[in-house]
């Protein structure tokens, strides 16, 4: 296995001029938080629709 060499945010961002850094930054969110969000809203829909089967169902009761 190849070794795996970890740095922290501000060592990655130390050296970038302004161009660099907004590539960078939008680089990062359509990788990485763009689709979280998206599972995050799927889940919270799933939940959301799950409460209401149940609120309607001891509603009926």
């Amino acid at each position: 296995m190849k070794d795996v060499k970890v740095i922290t945010l501000q060592e990655a961002i130390k050296g970038m001029n302004e161009e660099e850094l907004e590539r960078f930054k939008k680089e990062r969110y359509e990788k990485f938080i763009k689709p979280l969000m998206g599972l995050n809203m799927k889940t919270t829909d799933e939940v959301e629709k799950i409460s209401q089967g149940e609120a309607s169902t001891k509603c009926d009761q």
